[in-house]
């Protein structure tokens, strides 16, 4: 006789004719997931080994038991409730259902657990014979194990457990039990009851009634949870596993969905571990002698146990190329299979992906089938490098089968290159991929209770995470970089951090995280520090280890290169108007000059000055945060045209650049003078490293050769516009010179401590004096020695990060908890404002996306567009990111184009989601190429 289940569908496609499979039965999509999870879970994969070792239990069997419990990911679809949602009344197979008893907006994850608990309790998973006690505490186990497979949709399972019998303690009840019908609980359990014979399973009592056996087990549901995400994803492709609705045997559609699977996996590269090029040198790696620091990484001794390492050196010194030499021999020992780059902007991650790309022949060398490399941000696919890449994979895709029943047979690139375009797909599976570079909140993502969490979690597993700028985090990300390395480490992973400007302060937090010795936020006392250096530059290598032979942390005082050490003389102006005749003397000099200003207004009026003071408009660019992303990428050419490194002397010569920090973050630009509003000393320190940042002669040709000549400029000098400086301020000294700059920087206390220890020191000798600078503002005993009239402003910035980290503290997951639930108490989905968006970011100020549209004229009357007159992303280069204050302030858009505006959100997919903004019909605010969004009052 043949079982009910198999009268039950798992996947459909409606309004398909019934002799193209119109539908996939439930019991075969399952076994199409366990199958993808069989070749995930092979013996030599680092996450089995994991597993394997931490659950004490062999590979063999724990593979069975994980191919069994994944298998049982959709069990709520036996639900009428779920199956009423397709019944065609052609088709006299599948179960009929009375749709008017089934409300169908209930979620199978959560019926699931219904079917999970009647199971139990009535004995189909394991003998219940047993003590009330034991048979808690085995509950509790398979609780744990359930929570991942079934929470398989991006989240955990939204339960309301309650006890519906009072003398049963484990009879419980969720919210969706009375729509549980009978005959589905006597379905479900006949699918639990055979496919444990088919995968001959003794579920493993013992321990799951070992109280300490359930803490590991939450320590390694994340992993559990995201290879049941993944194999669900693969599982669900049809160009591999096509709809079955005839019935076959268990046992024979085992076998032929194997076969399937180990293709669909070794498709994507996920089942194989590519090993890189054995490391000889940096010589041999990238062609040059190595810097000290990257002398010290490819000589430090590396362990194999988890390590964190800080490198702690100036703009320029090869930072880099030394933490791709720690990658590159963690890989050769087989520590990890990849690693992932994150950087705190994405130019700065599309500059990064260039110089990667051109890595991996160096890393794996030429092959049959290469690595995976990916660009993962918001924007990538306007990234020409990574298009090209992804190109390339979609027109080979096709030839190896994207079709349910076309051949599979394909060449080692035509693999390759399908494996691209999956990674690809979604910033989600690029984590997954060998290679990864993208921004550091793609990484950080797998510590926010976000959609697919677990999956981004199981994408960092066994590779080193490389962080470059850690510096730049506020207290807010920092939390986040802390909770996402503590559940790294817990991994077994490496992290490697890169830095110009951390405070002893953070490193020592970083350090006491990793070693575990991070004390509680209720914990009043102070526990000793572990790092002791206070030299810069310095490599810091911090290994945790049951080893006491074994040394923790090992601090290495390194020797900058003599091209990057560099001394600034720091000179300073107090009014505005000095830096414009300043500015204006520089361009008649034939001087290319930079001012960078805290706020887009400044900028804005500062480009107006200098325009009224008679500098030519060819010779003046303005550059902020509030150009259409269009303009923005145009200036970027021209900065790097008339600033770059490879700018010549009749493109410098009388170029002035106003610009706020997009400025400092991400280009190579080298200016003859620089002009700054104070700032905090490592904003100001990063600003510096623009200028003589490559060595010129006095025309502005750049030396290539430094053996032979020397730089001829005159001696550099770092313009500080700023207010007098005195011992005694009042409380107005910052905001009278700055009235807007003051919410920018808002700790007034560092603006004054940054321009006393200038005062003081006169120069910005670097590497030398870094250490000093930093820790002349923020050390706790800097922060003592604020004048009395500064503290009200900077003990409100203190309360605001101390928010920030609350804030912070309160988005993230509970890992201890496991994947359930409980884990956050705000998942993803609620609308909570807090968590709602659970973003990598603090916006202290709410932003939101406008995109610009433009009226077109046409025969009859006006059509409207994009703003972007372009062939390719036209809604992308059109967004403008702004204030949502400022937004609030835009005109509507006329509802004389309202039909248009529907079609627009029609065609594109996500524009509801922004706002709409008709330049030529407000009043109030233009748009100008030149100088961006703007208020037309200020159109002077």
């Amino acid at each position: 006789m043949t079982p009910d289940y198999y009268h039950y569908w798992g996947k459909a496609q409606p309004n398909v004719h019934l002799s193209d499979s119109p539908y996939h039965l439930l019991v075969y999509h399952s076994l199409d997931v366990a199958a993808v999870a069989h070749y995930l879970l092979h013996d030599y994969a680092p996450i089995m080994h994991d597993l394997s070792g931490y659950l004490e239990i062999p590979k063999p069997e724990l593979r069975q038991l994980l191919c069994f419990l994944i298998g049982l990911h959709d069990l709520g679809k036996f639900a009428s409730s779920f199956q009423g949602l397709y019944q065609p009344d052609y088709d006299a197979f599948l179960t009929k259902v009375d749709r008017s008893i089934y409300a169908y907006d209930k979620r199978h994850d959560a019926l699931g657990w219904c079917f999970y608990q009647n199971a139990f309790i009535n004995g189909y998973l394991c003998d219940i014979d047993m003590d009330t006690r034991t048979k808690r505490q085995v509950k509790t186990g398979l609780s744990i194990l359930f929570n991942c497979v079934l929470g398989h949709h991006g989240k955990p399972i939204q339960l309301e457990d309650k006890p519906v019998d009072a003398k049963d303690p484990l009879a419980v009840g969720v919210k969706y039990q009375h729509e549980i019908d009978p005959k589905d609980l006597q379905v479900a359990n006949q699918w639990i009851d055979d496919l444990k014979s088919l995968f001959a399973i003794e579920l493993p009592v013992e321990l799951l009634s070992d109280k300490d056996w359930h803490t590991r087990v939450k320590h390694i549901s994340w992993q559990l949870s995201g290879v049941t995400m993944l194999a669900d994803w693969l599982g669900s492709d049809t160009a591999y596993f096509t709809y079955q609705h005839q019935v076959m045997p268990l046992a024979d559609y085992w076998q032929m969905t194997l076969d399937i699977a180990k293709r669909c996996v070794d498709d994507k590269g996920l089942a194989t571990t590519l090993s890189p090029i054995p490391f000889s040198s940096v010589q041999n790696s990238f062609g040059f002698s190595p810097s000290p620091l990257q002398a010290w990484a490819e000589s430090v001794t590396i362990h194999n146990y988890p390590q964190l390492f800080v490198l702690e050196d100036v703009t320029g010194s090869g930072k880099t190329e030394a933490a791709l030499t720690l990658a590159h021999r963690l890989m050769g020992m087989g520590e990890v299979d990849g690693f992932y780059f994150g950087l705190p902007t994405t130019a700065t991650s599309n500059a990064m992906f260039e110089r990667i790309e051109k890595f991996m022949p160096t890393l794996y060398g030429k092959s049959d089938k290469q690595p995976s490399l990916i660009l993962a941000h918001g924007s990538k696919n306007m990234n020409a490098t990574f298009r090209e890449l992804i190109n390339n994979a979609n027109s080979n895709y096709s030839s190896i089968g994207h079709s349910k029943n076309t051949s599979r047979e394909a060449t080692g690139d035509e693999i390759s290159s399908q494996c691209h375009a999956w990674f690809a797909s979604s910033n989600k599976r690029a984590l997954l991929a060998n290679i990864g570079v993208g921004t550091i909140d793609q990484a950080l993502l797998a510590a926010l209770p976000k959609k697919h969490q677990p999956l981004r979690l199981l994408g960092l597993h066994h590779k080193v995470l490389i962080f470059d700028e850690v510096h730049s985090a506020d207290s807010y990300m920092f939390e986040l970089l802390k909770s996402l390395l503590q559940v790294h480490l817990h991994q077994g992973g490496h992290a490697i951090l890169l830095t110009a400007t951390l405070s002893l302060d953070k490193r020592e937090a970083l350090a006491k995280l990793w070693l575990g010795l991070e004390a509680p936020s209720y914990v009043k006392t102070v526990t000793p520090n572990v790092t002791q250096s206070t030299h810069f530059p310095l490599a810091t290598h911090i290994t945790m280890t049951p080893d006491t032979d074994t040394d923790t942390v090992v601090e290495t005082p390194i020797t900058s290169p003599e091209r990057v050490s560099r001394k600034l003389k720091v000179d300073f102006l107090h009014q505005s108007s000095d830096v414009i005749d300043y500015l204006v003397k520089a361009s008649q000099n034939h001087q290319c000059a930079v001012w960078v200003r805290n706020t887009v207004t400044d900028a804005i009026d500062a480009y107006d000055e200098l325009l009224n003071a008679g500098v030519a408009a060819e010779n003046l660019l303005l550059f902020h945060s509030r150009f259409a992303l269009a303009d923005r990428s145009r200036i970027e050419s021209t900065v790097l045209d008339w600033f770059g490194k490879h700018s010549t002397p009749a493109k410098r010569a009388g170029k002035i650049l106003i610009a706020t920090q997009v400025f400092q973050e991400s280009l190579d630009a080298d200016a003859d003078i620089m002009v700054s509003d104070l700032c905090p000393i490592d904003y100001l320190i990063q600003r510096a490293g623009r200028l003589h940042r490559h060595k010129r002669d006095i025309s502005g040709q750049r030396i290539t050769d430094s053996h032979t000549r020397v730089e001829s400029r005159p001696p550099p000098v770092l313009t500080v516009l700023a207010p007098k400086f005195s011992t005694e301020p009042s409380a107005n000294w910052y905001s009278e010179l700055f009235p807007k700059s003051q919410y920018v920087y808002r700790h007034l206390g560092q603006l004054w401590l940054t321009m006393r220890i200038l005062q003081q020191q006169g120069y910005l000798d670097l590497p030398k004096d870094a250490r000093l600078l930093i820790e002349s503002v923020y050390a706790a005993e800097a922060q003592l020695q604020i004048p009395d009239a500064l503290l009200a402003d900077s003990k409100a910035d203190m309360s605001q990060q101390k928010r920030k980290q609350h804030s912070a503290k309160d988005a993230l997951i509970d890992w201890e908890k496991g994947y359930c639930e409980k884990s956050q108490a705000r998942w993803f989905g609620s609308e909570s404002a807090i968590n709602s968006e659970a973003n990598t970011r603090f916006q202290e100020i709410p932003t939101c996306e406008v995109v610009i549209l433009r009226t077109e004229q046409s025969d009859d009357h006006n059509q409207i567009g994009f703003y972007a007159d372009v062939s390719e992303f036209q809604l992308e280069l059109s967004t403008v990111k702004i204030g949502e204050s400022m937004a609030d302030k835009l005109t509507e858009v006329p509802s004389q184009f309202a039909k248009q505006i529907m079609m627009l959100k029609e065609r594109y997919r996500g524009l509801e989601y922004k706002r709409l903004w008709l330049a030529d019909a407000d009043d109030k605010f233009t748009y100008d190429k030149e100088k961006g969004l703007v208020e037309i009052n200020s159109m002077t």
